[in-house]
């Protein structure tokens, strides 16, 4: 039996050959083989001695093919009737398939949506039980209180989930599931009073993340940057009165629109950079006092960014940190300022991003237009 050599590859966080088995199911099962100590060296005798690569070869050919029959023999075992297996069955098979192959966040994403479905033991007890009027009713409901992205992440979970037990044979046919139309309308920029009570509550905290919320406030209030570009500053980003932003690969942080470029400094930003005490091991922005970041991701940064948010002034229509920016935007319109000086700043690639989404006519000097008219 030929095989390409992609049917085995090695998991360098583990140590451990992996076996891949493309003839046995889409996507391919994958098994551990052996770790990579086992086959690179020969305890067996009174001295260890390293394996030639044609020794090697021949061993991950006996350990694939040894895997490859016990997979084929565990097929032979009859599966669960697609009527009998019950939601809950399937889910924690599909779960537990999905922790050993993927990140632990994307395991606690796939959790979540198997347990949204399960919160729902009336209208979800079999598997047999989601069809597409019981899941369009489902998402109906659920799409009421959440946002479309939200709502789709699931959606798009669930038919992964799906199509897994599609290839498990415990359905017959996967019902068809539409994500819910996403409509982008204009973005609420907080107001200057929201903003004050906003940093008076960052100032006010006793916790262990207090300088490094702040830290987030000022960057943001003073340049109007994408949560992703201030969570990946690096400290030498910042000289000679600019902030310049570039594609960070350690952080695996690429620009959006790959548009380098360069911020001015403000006066008020310059104050606080300057009094913000920092230790010699730090590295980043947004460090964590010995050179790495305080938050593992953006999305962690606006969590923590939320949870003060609500605290200070209650729930809100926008995101936490794209209120600010759509507050530094509709400010800098308000005042006159051109839409390609406002573009530049933030970083899009096309105005038509700040017409449609960012210009409020109660944002503009409309007034005064008018009462400039000859």
């Amino acid at each position: 039996m030929s095989r390409s050599p992609t049917d085995q590859y090695v998991d360098e966080r583990r140590g451990i050959v992996v076996g891949r088995f493309h003839d046995l199911g889409k996507p391919a099962p994958r098994k551990d083989l052996c770790t990579l100590e086992h086959l690179i060296y020969d305890d067996s005798g009174d001295r260890r001695r390293k394996r030639s690569k044609s020794e090697q070869t021949r061993i991950i050919k006996q350990l694939w093919l040894k895997k490859y029959k016990e997979i084929v023999e565990s097929f032979k075992h009859e599966k669960p009737k697609p009527q009998n297996i019950s939601l809950k069955e399937a889910a924690d098979e599909w779960i537990s398939v999905v922790k050993n192959r993927n990140s632990e966040e994307t395991h606690k994403a796939y959790l979540k949506t198997a347990n949204k479905l399960l919160e729902e033991p009336d209208t979800f007890r079999k598997l047999s039980d989601i069809n597409e009027q019981t899941i369009a009713n489902w998402i109906y409901k659920y799409s009421q209180d959440h946002t479309p992205g939200g709502t789709n992440k699931h959606i798009r979970q669930i038919n992964a989930f799906l199509n897994y037990c599609q290839r498990q044979d415990w359905i017959n046919k996967k019902p068809i599931i539409k994500e819910v139309k996403e409509t982008i309308g204009k973005v609420q920029p907080y107001t200057s009073q929201q903003m004050d009570a906003i940093l008076a509550h960052l100032k006010s905290l006793e916790t262990h993340n207090k300088k490094t919320l702040l830290r987030a406030y000022w960057m943001f209030r003073e340049t109007g940057m994408r949560r992703s570009e201030v969570w990946s500053l690096p400290l030498d980003a910042i000289k000679s009165g600019k902030i310049f932003l570039t594609d960070q690969p350690r952080l695996r942080h690429m620009l959006k629109g790959r548009q380098e470029r360069s911020i001015p400094i403000t006066h008020r930003l310059r104050e606080f950079i300057l009094g913000d005490v920092r230790g010699h091991k730090e590295i980043w922005y947004l460090d964590s006092g010995v050179g790495g970041l305080y938050y593992g991701s953006p999305h962690s940064l606006s969590a923590a960014f939320k949870k003060e948010v609500l605290k200070a002034i209650g729930p809100t229509q926008t995101k936490a940190l794209h209120g600010i920016r759509a507050f530094v935007v509709t400010s800098l319109l308000a005042q006159g300022y051109d839409i390609g000086t406002v573009r530049h700043i933030t970083g899009h690639s096309d105005v038509s991003v700040i017409l449609n989404h960012y210009l409020h006519g109660d944002s503009l000097p409309v007034k005064n237009a008018l009462n400039s008219l000859p």
